[in-house]
């Protein structure tokens, strides 16, 4: 009998069920499975923050992804590089489903959670919980730009994160909790 680490005979599952996928769907399934494979054959899981795989520009807050992320859409994270340059701002937003956790990596900044500023700097860490209004923001007088390393958990569809993943902000302490 063919055991799991559990205990639990495998022989039922071993070759059977979801080893052996069949019906008219099947075919594409697996060409898709193979095409994705050979796309990401080369496609490097180490990265550096400052030299990014990927853009995603927005006005005065450029978002950098060392490692390219849209080659794993079976993801359960994501993560990215937010850059925020002297006199630029965020817009407060939520995200719906998933938590978020800012981590300083350079310079300094503004921290908005549900409401409350918090001074940032260098190593300091926040935890956004899912459906709590958050942002950032960069004074005008600062000579470095703020960068956080954010890292998402679920991870979103590419072509989902804009309209699904964060919407415009509530009142703070109106968000789902």
């Amino acid at each position: 009998m063919a055991e799991d680490g559990g205990g639990q005979d495998r022989a039922f599952y071993d070759g059977n069920g979801f080893d052996n996928i069949t019906g008219p769907g099947a075919e594409a399934g697996y060409a898709l499975w193979d095409k994705l494979a050979e796309l990401r054959a080369d496609e490097p899981k180490h990265g550096n923050l400052y030299e990014p795989r990927l853009n995603a520009d927005f006005p005065d807050n450029p978002c950098y992804l060392p490692i390219n992320l849209l080659m794993w859409p079976e993801r359960g994270m994501d993560f990215v590089m937010l850059r925020g340059e002297p006199g630029g701002a965020f817009p407060p937003h939520t995200h719906g489903y998933g938590d978020e956790l800012y981590l300083i990596v350079n310079g300094s900044g503004i921290v908005i959670i549900d409401g409350v500023e918090h001074e940032a700097k260098k190593h300091d860490i926040f935890w956004i919980p899912a459906g709590t209004p958050h942002t950032y923001r960069t004074p005008a007088d600062r000579t470095e730009p703020f960068d956080i390393f954010a890292v998402n958990v679920p991870g979103v569809k590419h072509n989902m994160r804009s309209t699904y993943w964060a919407g415009p902000a509530q009142k703070p302490g109106q968000g789902p909790r």
